[in-house]
Order: structure tokens, then sequence, then C-alpha cells
């Protein structure tokens, strides 16, 4: 079942006693950044979480992976995935994602979290995310962020393997990019598939869309009790 959100509903979920817990850091936007209203529902989910653990499947320019670190607690991590060379020679995409890998690969020794003290924070993985062996990961993220391949094979296969990296004994989402993006159709359609039985949440005037695990059962009642205005 698809359910829409507002994005309040998701700020709401870190709605804390003291105003200074909400503090959060941000990348101020430009024209290559994340869309802001974006980034602060993927923070505010992360701290609801209180995520330690992040797995990301495409990198680009490393901006949201930046956002996530600069967020986490003491001691929490980040894995960001992208194609390198060889993997970019040998994956089958379609020209709009090659052109964005063009664009990662060029940018790949500038990456926006390759600086201290956000470095140590972040590990780089090269690869194709359809081939990938995500073992070392199974059940031990608390947050997916996807926003790799467009095409319906990769959705499907990069959505399977988050399911699986989820730490079923804490809370855990997985997010989606580019959900309802009219320039990469394949993605809102084979999450609408793949949401035939199981719970999508889409958040208005953003292009996300996120699922929790079970562990999530109090968090989820809260966000689906928010009312939009």
């Amino acid at each position: 079942m698809i359910h829409t959100l507002r994005p309040h509903q998701v700020f709401l979920l870190h709605d804390t006693s003291r105003d200074s817990d909400r503090l959060s850091r941000f990348v101020l936007p430009t024209e290559r950044t994340p869309r802001l209203l974006e980034t602060a529902v993927l923070i505010a989910l992360l701290k609801a979480l209180q995520a330690r653990h992040v797995f990301e499947i495409g990198t680009l320019y490393g901006l949201q992976t930046l956002n996530l670190a600069a967020n986490l607690p003491p001691g929490g991590h980040v894995w960001t995935l992208d194609l390198d060379d060889a993997a970019f020679a040998q994956a089958r995409q379609t020209e709009q994602d090659r052109e964005i890998s063009r664009r990662h690969l060029a940018a790949a020794n500038e990456l926006a979290f390759a600086v201290e003290p956000w470095a140590e924070k972040v590990t780089r993985l090269r690869g194709d995310s359809n081939l990938f062996d995500f073992t070392p990961y199974l059940k031990q993220v608390d947050l997916v962020y996807i926003d790799g391949g467009h095409d319906r094979r990769t959705v499907e296969s990069d959505t399977n393997s988050a399911l699986k990296m989820l730490d079923p004994e804490r809370p855990g989402a997985v997010v989606w990019h580019d959900y309802g993006n009219p320039a990469y159709p394949e993605v809102q359609a084979a999450l609408d598939e793949w949401a035939n039985g199981r719970n999508l949440y889409a958040v208005a005037e953003t292009q996300l869309a996120m699922t929790f695990n079970e562990a999530t059962v109090d968090l989820v009642a809260r966000l689906e009790n928010r009312t939009a205005p």
C-alpha cells in the first residue's frame, strides 16, 4: 500500500523536549546539491531512528554522504557505493545513468566528504550494486539510502539488498530517491509494484519514498497518527 506523507510528519518524528537536540548540519544548496527539503527529511529520519550505521547506494559527488555523516552520533559510520572505472565499463546502464556515472568518475578524487573530520566517518566502496557482495553488511545497517541506477532491474536489486542489510533488532528504514521523478519513471513503477502487500511512504513535495522494518512499529504508529494540515 502506498501512503502519502507531508514533510512535517517526518520532522515531528524527531520532536524533542529540548530545541538544541534537533540541531542539524547540512551543506547549503547550490545547483548541484540535493534539494534542501529532501535533505531535511532524510536527516530528520536519521535522527528519529537514532541511526548509527548508514549505507548509501549512489555516491555521485558525495554531498548527501557528507550530510548523513555530519549528523551521525559519535561512532556512527556511512558506507557509500558507486561505480569505479572498471565497473562502469561493464555496467548495463541507461544513457541517462551513464552520464551521471561519468560525472561521478570525473569528481571521484574530490568528493565532498573526503576532508577531515568527515573522511574518517565514511568508507567508499566501488562496484556495480547489481553484482556487489553485500554479505558483510547484512543485518548491520539502520538506514539505507538508495540513489543509484534508475532502471527497473537495478531498483529491484538495490531494494532487495537494502532490506537484507537492515538490522532486525533496531528501528530501520530504506529511503529511495527519484520516486515520482518523470525523468526516471521506472523507479516509481518498480516501487509501486513492490508495494503491493507492503507499506511504502511517499513524501509530498519531494522525490523521496521510504519503508520501515518491523522494529520500527512504534515510530510508524506515530507517523501514521500525524495528520497533514
